[in-house]
């Protein structure tokens, strides 16, 4: 996960319906994403986690991305990543590959505000920032 994410924030965001989650047949929890809103029209997508053992199953790809992607149709999508399977998959559905800085400056100051103002969170964005992070934008 790019983030650290206390547990009081994912709790928040289960409650507001934030997070979509994906089980198997015995009604496991096999993964789930973060969509998040962060300014206007800009909503973000986050923590795309599928289980190990069900990964390339199109878990992630094939039913969490989808279904997040078509919840936030009518907004500006903001997603970033180092993984680069989703890196390669995230222009399949229409996304952009942009710099940072590219992004209106109040999302980037909503952006650090509501997502990067743990500790933990710094250090690790900080590590991540030296490996092949990649940012994408889809916009309505």
């Amino acid at each position: 996960h790019l983030s650290y994410r206390p547990p009081d924030l994912i709790e928040r965001h289960a409650r507001a319906g934030h997070i979509i989650a994906a089980y198997n047949s015995d009604d496991e929890l096999i993964g789930w994403i973060e969509q998040y809103p962060l300014w206007s029209n800009w909503w973000g997508l986050s923590s795309l986690y599928v289980r190990p053992e069900y990964r390339d199953d199109g878990v992630g790809r094939g039913k969490l991305l989808p279904s997040a992607i078509k919840r936030l149709s009518n907004y500006n999508i903001y997603a970033a990543t180092t993984n680069p399977t989703i890196q390669a998959f995230l222009p399949t559905p229409g996304f952009t590959n942009v710099s940072f800085w590219h992004y209106p400056t109040p999302l980037i100051i909503s952006l650090i505000w509501k997502r990067y103002t743990y500790p933990a969170t710094w250090l690790k964005l900080g590590k991540l920032m030296r490996q092949n992070f990649m940012y994408f934008e889809k916009r309505i």
